[in-house]
């Protein structure tokens, strides 16, 4: 292992700081190794330019797990190999090496994907990503669920477009639903079973930490339910949504089929929102569940949704609501091939410059790294930049944004 630092003129460049690295090794046997005095982490010290470390008495090859416990504040680069990460998803004591491990095995997957989808080749095979959510599924299923829930979670949009750019939008979401539905349909026994274990325990609603991570981890096996069995599935969210006892459940169910065309879906947003209205937050999240859907109506649908009694470009929180939903959490919505995201954002963005310049200047946060998309998206975004900067007298905040969006 390395670790290199640029050096400061009057500064001592053999020692310029400290980097406490922790590392703990693990065996073939899935356990922590024993580093000496029954220790199985052991904390080391990154001083020079280079530095070698050994441990001596270790039986058999190990996997490293560095970094444990947030050790340092630094970025490691890294070569692992996927059976490395593989083990370390399955494995790793350190609940965050485990997650990132998870991480960075799923965004390898979709650079396979991507690279496929810009080849015009099939979607690779991802069997072996697959059995290693089942192995893991098994060893954490009781004993770390709300870890479990994360780490069954993939890898947000946003990760996925900072490292493949120019960014094609249209081309991450046919990995991601590629993706979805292998794991959905691999381990259907295992969302059954994960959603048959995670039941609530008992009439009364618990704030502990065992009872919040079951029903997080119930939450994500009934998402792939109903991607795998849609018809079992939506049953299954019928029922959950209609016997919740707390918000969890009854948007757990709601998130599962919210990207469905099936008539329950408005059937259960209706019911919603006749339950809630009273309460202005739990309406907003009304509102932003249905703006993050990713559907081919989308835009038609947001379009519904500011004729709604409820909404009012006047009222900060429900703007927010709508168009920060889907703007910045609806990627394949937002960056629709034919523009007409960005086209309805322009026209509230306008609308709201006289109204309220703050919120307006940010929600054009989605549109000021236009430059990194592909170039079909990128042209459509910058006409709609400059359709706003010369519809009118513009409020110093929207000038800003607008002008060093277009020069930046």
């Amino acid at each position: 292992m390395s670790q290199s630092t640029p050096a400061t003129p009057g500064q001592d460049t053999k020692k310029p700081y400290v980097i406490p690295v922790s590392i703990g090794l693990i065996g073939a046997n899935g356990q922590d190794m024993d580093l000496g005095q029954g220790q199985t982490t052991s904390v080391m010290e990154l001083t020079d330019k280079e530095q070698t470390f050994t441990f001596e008495n270790i039986g058999s090859q190990p996997v490293p797990s560095l970094l444990r416990g947030f050790s340092a504040p630094v970025k490691l680069d890294m070569e692992r190999s996927e059976d490395d990460l593989r083990f370390l998803m399955v494995h790793d004591s350190d609940g965050v090496n485990q997650w990132d491990a998870g991480q960075v095995l799923m965004g390898k997957a979709f650079d396979r994907g991507l690279a496929a989808i810009a080849d015009k080749k099939p979607m690779p095979d991802e069997t072996s990503l697959v059995d290693a959510l089942r192995g893991m599924i098994g060893n954490l299923r009781d004993k770390k669920r709300a870890l479990l829930a994360l780490m069954l979670t993939l890898p947000e949009d946003a990760i996925i477009a900072a490292a493949h750019q120019p960014t094609n939008p249209s081309a991450i979401q046919a990995v991601r639903d590629a993706l979805e539905s292998a794991i959905a349909h691999g381990l259907k026994d295992q969302w059954t079973g994960l959603y048959q274990d995670n039941a609530p325990q008992g009439k009364d609603f618990s704030l502990e930490p065992d009872a919040v991570a079951r029903r997080s981890l119930r939450n994500v096996a009934l998402y792939y339910l109903v991607r795998a069995m849609p018809g079992e599935g939506m049953g299954l969210a019928k029922s959950q949504y209609e016997h919740a006892t707390n918000m969890s459940e009854r948007m757990g169910a709601l998130k599962a089929i919210i990207d469905s065309n099936d008539p329950l879906r408005d059937e259960l947003l209706g019911d919603f929102y006749n339950r809630f209205q009273q309460h202005p937050l739990v309406v907003d999240k009304w509102f932003s569940t249905q703006a993050a859907a990713v559907r081919p109506t989308i835009v038609s649908d947001i379009k519904k949704l500011m004729e709604h009694p409820a909404f009012t470009l006047k009222n900060p929180n429900r703007v927010r609501a709508v168009f920060g939903a889907f703007a910045m959490r609806n990627m394949p919505g937002f960056h629709h091939a034919s523009g007409e995201g960005y086209k309805l954002l322009a026209d509230v963005v306008i609308q709201l410059n006289a109204i309220n310049p703050q919120v307006a200047a940010r929600l054009l946060t989605p549109m000021r790294q236009w430059k990194t998309f592909v170039p079909e998206a990128a042209d459509k975004m910058k006409v709609e930049l400059e359709r706003i900067l010369h519809s009118g007298e513009l409020s110093p905040d929207v000038f800003e944004v607008v002008t060093k969006t277009l020069n930046g």
